[in-house]
């Protein structure tokens, strides 16, 4: 278990990319034009909030998608994530929402972290953004959109 709660070991870094590989491929497959670790989006920063850039999302608008893997056995968790179910996903993603909302949004580009807990767990915002990204894959597939997006959901699962 000190591999999931602890970063040292690059388990958690590994998980992020192959999250990261499997939104933007599907994203990719969805045609909507996606980036990988765009940076520049912030003007005048070195900010990078976009694991996966997608340049024409909602309304037309820019989308970063900055994707996390928190452990709730980590010190700064664990004791929030024994009496809160998916505390770890609130820290995760408040860190997120104050490290890059503002500036994206004073760039013109909407912001979303992607929040998953090493241990399986899942944010809701999370789940509602890669469902979209689901309808839109079905969409350009011309398939069922329920079924579509829980094959993505189970591939992202497997990733993690």
């Amino acid at each position: 278990m000190w591999v999931v709660g602890c970063g040292a070991a690059g388990d958690r870094i590994g998980r992020h990319d192959s999250l990261r590989d499997a939104v933007y491929t599907a994203a990719q497959s969805a045609a909507l034009a996606p980036r990988r670790e765009v940076p520049g989006i912030v003007a005048g920063s070195r900010s990078r909030p976009a694991d996966v850039f997608l340049p024409n999302w909602r309304r037309g608008q820019p989308m970063a998608l900055d994707i996390t893997v928190i452990s709730s056995l980590q010190a700064l968790t664990i004791h929030g994530s024994a009496v809160h179910p998916g505390h770890a996903l609130t820290v995760a993603r408040g860190r997120k929402m104050t490290a890059h909302t503002e500036e994206c949004r004073a760039s013109g580009v909407e912001f979303t972290p992607l929040v998953v807990e090493a241990l399986g767990g899942w944010d809701h915002e999370t789940i509602s953004t890669i469902r979209e990204v689901g309808q839109l894959l079905a969409l350009r597939r011309g398939l069922f959109p329920g079924n579509t997006t829980q094959q993505l959901l189970q591939g992202l699962e497997v990733c993690l």
